[in-house]
């Protein structure tokens, strides 16, 4: 077992987006001598499972853009770090460079000229520079969408998200919202010192009600861009049957942006506040014209689990506090039966996922006809990690019957001990539903289409 030819290739493919010099990453893993020196502690990560951040577990559908290890490969590493601490200073298992295979290109993003491009208003220099604390902030950008055939709405078939400082940007979600609330979410912007404000579960605090017409996706490192499902597209824009009188028709996007700042602290405890700036944007690109109407509009059917938080509480101290229902498909988001009853549909196909909660939940499940012969587990988070939530597209669409009942399992650890882990207080307290660093959430959302898009 040696370096450059079982070691190297497996840094290239699954760690090197992020575990690069200038990257998000503490520390960079593209020199042979830090490999040596961190051998053990690289096995026990991946033997954690806690790196490469993939977080659908086995019992998940395949995935697309599945950056996670196999049992070999994670052996690979074991065997190395086993070598490693085997030998002696002078005859390390380097092995020969010419052994190494040559380096897989990184796939590239296939879609080129965005059709629009959202860029914050101005560079953010994250707070938390003096202490190394997390930030999570929101900004407005906005989306100039040209609606080009009446209808209100483009069709999305990718986005990129472009991290203006791969030193801080640790994750982004990306929200859709009505131009017509842009003086509203103005007003927030305009009541907190900077660029953008403070947010950390919802866009905005509590007292807003502005509700979100849609995503973008997210991104977190290493993400070259999103490509949906193929014969599929994501609308965007506003439908003219649903705007009030005198509305502005349009979009604006919200960045939740999560910054770490630990790369720019420098060890003496300065700060190139240069280094620090983010100035972050994201690329859409549409479906042409004429194949606008050839592309399945998709859909998400979000189920919130707030209501069932706030009616059992996580208890003080719980370690696996379990919140969960089920219900038909075409009741698990406000609106979807009727949505579904007016296209006249008996089934629908699942092309992707995504989950969201906070600090505390611990795993996330949605399943279809569960317990079951027909049984579908269309996705299973074994280890929830807040930093590393994303969205997933599945490498095959799954049909589902309308009424088939879906369930939605959020398990919550509220120990003091995973408390402490997770950078919270680790005081004995119930914890509920709600927006705050220490309130909880648990929404899953299924994106479907009408047809079979194979």
């Amino acid at each position: 077992m040696t370096y450059y030819r079982d070691v190297k290739p497996l840094l290239e493919q699954k760690c090197l987006a992020c575990h690069v010099g200038g990257g998000i990453a503490p520390f960079a893993l593209d020199d042979p001598d830090a490999v040596l020196a961190m051998a053990g502690f690289l096995a026990g990560s991946v033997e954690a499972r806690t790196m490469p951040p993939w977080m659908p577990g086995p019992r998940s559908p395949p995935m697309r853009d599945d950056f996670s290890l196999t049992d070999e490969q994670i052996g690979v590493f074991r065997a190395f770090a086993d070598a490693v601490a085997g030998s002696a200073p002078d005859a390390q298992p380097l092995g020969d460079p010419a052994d190494a295979p040559p380096p897989v290109p990184p796939q590239s993003f296939p879609l080129t000229d965005p059709d629009v491009t959202g860029t914050m208003a101005a560079p953010y220099v994250p707070t938390g520079l003096d202490t190394g604390e997390d930030e999570f902030r929101c900004f407005v950008v906005d989306l100039d969408v040209v609606d080009t055939d009446g209808d209100g709405l483009r069709t999305m078939i990718g986005y990129r998200f472009r991290p203006g400082n791969a030193l801080v940007d640790h994750h982004a979600i990306l929200r859709l919202y009505r131009r017509a609330d842009l003086d509203q979410i103005r007003a927030v912007d305009d009541a907190s010192e900077g660029p953008g404000w403070s947010c950390f579960a919802g866009d905005f605090p509590e007292t807003v009600t502005i509700r979100s017409v849609g995503s973008i996706g997210s991104w977190t490192p290493g993400n070259e861009g999103v490509v949906l499902f193929p014969g599929t597209g994501v609308p965007v824009g506003i439908d003219p049957a649903s705007l009030q009188p005198g509305e502005e028709r349009g979009v604006v996007a919200v960045f939740s942006m999560h910054y770490n700042v630990l790369n720019v602290i420098g060890d003496d405890g300065n700060v190139d506040l240069a280094a620090a700036a983010d100035e972050s944007a994201v690329e859409l690109y549409f479906a042409p014209d004429d194949d606008d109407d050839s592309l399945l509009r998709s859909f998400n059917l979000p189920r919130n689990m707030n209501p069932d938080l706030r009616r059992s509480p996580i208890p003080a101290d719980a370690t696996a506090h379990v919140v969960a229902t089920t219900v038909p498909l075409a009741d698990m988001a406000p609106g979807a039966r009727t949505l579904i009853e007016r296209a006249r549909l008996s089934e629908v196909f699942a092309t992707g996922v995504f989950a969201h909660g906070h600090r505390l939940l611990s795993r996330v499940e949605l399943v279809a006809d569960e317990g079951t012969a027909d049984e579908l587990v269309l996705l299973d988070i074994p280890a929830w990690d807040y930093d590393w939530q994303g969205q997933y597209i599945y490498v095959d669409a799954h049909a589902l019957d309308v009424e088939a009942p879906i369930t939605v399992r959020c398990t919550y650890d509220n120990s003091p001990d995973n408390r402490a882990r997770v950078g919270l207080d680790p005081q004995s307290v119930v914890v509920t539903a709600g927006e705050g660093t220490g309130d909880e959430m648990c929404i899953v959302a299924l994106q479907v289409v009408g047809r079979d898009p194979t």
